[in-house]
């Protein structure tokens, strides 16, 4: 259930994987001119027009931070700013104010940001710190080739160092975490210990649970429609044996009715609440246009105590109560993998994971809403193999999602649905490319591989469903038509090879602006990544498994 990424160049990013401001389009109107950050090393652009740092280097005013991010809808402050590098050239819009207290003016830029809107000011004199931009003779007309060449070499330089530096920094944290000992101890007290259960997760056993043993147990008694996986009404069949061995064999299981009645009424009524208001943010993406949820992260006791959300909080710890009844079966699976010589099962387990019981849960799970009008997520997996490296990007395992739905959904008019890639756990290429080459296996034209129960598994997002898949695994949310809604928990795999690389992607999406508490490396249904509804309708490419991993379903 792994994956042979594509290589990356580490100094000169490709086009595709640039943020609109880094890669800018130099034709496109620049109604307020263009300008060239000339503070060194860098500055720093914000959400809004509004300054959190205090004078002469005193750190930040947080009654103002938290102004910010209740202005911006934001829960964590470091999604409002995105740093620029000194010589980078930037385009802006008409749009400005006038700052009395700051004495500068503050300019939004064209491009956005990872966050969404861009603020910088022009002079930073009041914080002793000078001038931060400049305007190019140019005007609202393209830079000289030479400007935009400055441009180009402030970019490689920002991405290329700070990827080199970070990575290692990160890598040799996770280690010592790893090891224990005095460097583990010393990072725990600097404040690692919450991202070292993002990346290592809890140990299961205190999660069992009796009504998750008997919902694996349950065969299904939904019927197959006649276009092949999915019925009419999108229901999906889901075999009459153990759902262990179900999930183990096809890669993926669907519990039909995880939540009913009252407790499923209940749990559709708590999401839609906490779908109102600044609860949930739209996070940060790799790729323009590739997803349109929004989310939040939240635990048993923030989904009761915070959110006034009980049943979000017994959901929870359902899915974790699955997590602990699929150790014994996913642990053995991995033990056979290893002796097998499989490469993405070989590293040894990393603390509280052993190898008898191999799986960990996050401290938070995640809840999502697609807000209807084509919202969608792009083919994406939720963790890949990296052989050049050997290691996974991150300790994902399984995708554990429950849906949250109105009983009235229907897929033909509602859409949403989950399209999941059976057998495509080692494939590089995206989904529609295999199927044009004939399938990850090989074995003819689309239809036929349509035919063989081998191309996409169409799964109505039904509230109470419950489904489950190795993260390895290509899938995509179809586009909605009306609110979509659904609580995910990420079940983890940790192991020493694996965590290295986890904390260096967070680095990576951390230096671009686009991390949030550990978002992506803790969750959705899909890391870190901000788009719109109608920006994610439209078809974009999918992120490239070697970049990182997303969250989505």
């Amino acid at each position: 259930m792994t994956a042979a990424p594509r290589a990356e160049p580490v100094s000169k990013p490709q086009e595709g994987v640039l943020s609109s401001w880094e890669a800018p389009d130099w034709e496109a109107p620049a109604p307020g001119g263009w300008w060239r950050v000339v503070h060194k090393p860098l500055v720093y652009a914000i959400s809004r027009p509004m300054e959190i740092t205090l004078p002469n280097g005193k750190g930040h005013d947080n009654e103002a931070l938290a102004r910010l991010m209740r202005a911006a809808g934001k829960t964590s402050g470091h999604l409002c700013f995105q740093t620029h590098r000194g010589g980078e050239v930037l385009a802006m819009r008409e749009e400005k104010q006038w700052d009395p207290v700051q004495d500068t003016h503050w300019h939004r830029l064209r491009d956005e940001g990872a966050f969404g809107e861009q603020w910088i000011r022009e002079d930073a004199a009041v914080l002793g710190l000078g001038a931060f931009i400049e305007p190019l003779a140019s005007g609202s007309g393209p830079p000289a080739a030479e400007t935009q060449a400055e441009h180009r070499h402030a970019i490689d330089a920002a991405r290329s160092m700070r990827e080199e530096v970070e990575g290692m920094m990160e890598r040799a944290r996770w280690q010592a975490i790893a090891k224990g000992g005095k460097e583990g101890d010393e990072q725990q007290q600097s404040g690692i210990s919450k991202s070292q259960a993002v990346l290592l997760g809890i140990e299961t056993a205190q999660f069992a649970s009796a009504a998750a043993r008997r919902l694996l147990r349950l065969p299904s008694q939904q019927p197959l429609g006649a276009e092949g996986s999915a019925s009419a009404s999108g229901a999906v069949a889901e075999g009459t044996g153990s759902l262990c061995d179900k999930l183990l064999e096809d890669g993926y299981v669907v519990i039909a009715d995880a939540l009913k009645g009252k407790k499923l009424q209940a749990f559709v009524e708590e999401m839609s609440r906490l779908d109102d208001g600044w609860n949930l943010h739209v996070p940060p993406q790799q790729t323009p246009g590739q997803r349109g949820d929004r989310v939040v992260w939240l635990d048993e006791e923030g989904a009761r105590d915070r959110f006034g959300a009980p049943t979000v909080a017994e959901a929870i710890g359902l899915l974790r109560g699955i997590a602990d009844a699929l150790n014994p079966a996913v642990s053995r699976h991995h033990s056979d993998m290893a002796a097998s010589g499989h490469p993405a099962h070989v590293s040894a387990p990393a603390a509280p994971a052993t190898r008898e019981r191999v799986l960990t849960v996050p401290p938070r799970a995640m809840a999502a809403s697609y807000p209807g009008a084509g919202a969608r997520y792009i083919p994406h997996k939720d963790n890949v193999y990296r052989p050049e490296s050997g290691n996974r990007v991150n300790t994902r395992e399984l995708t554990a999602i429950l849906y949250a739905n109105p009983p009235d959904w229907d897929l033909r008019r509602d859409g949403g649905a989950l399209r999941l890639y059976k057998d495509s756990g080692d494939a590089e290429d995206e989904p529609e490319e295999a199927l044009k080459k004939g399938g990850w296996n090989a074995e003819g034209d689309r239809e036929c591989l349509l035919r063989k129960g081998k191309g996409p598994v169409t799964i109505a997002p039904l509230g109470g469903r419950l489904v489950i898949f190795f993260s390895a695994l290509w899938h995509e949310v179809m586009p909605a038509r009306r609110p979509r809604r659904a609580l995910t928990l990420w079940i983890l795999r940790p192991d020493l090879a694996s965590i290295g690389a986890s904390a260096a992607v967070a680095a990576a999406r951390q230096r671009l602006g686009s991390a949030e508490d550990g978002d992506d490396d803790e969750g959705a249904e899909g890391p870190p990544d901000g788009s719109t509804a109608a920006a994610s309708a439209a078809r974009a490419p999918p992120p490239r498994p070697g970049n990182g991993v997303d969250d989505g379903g």
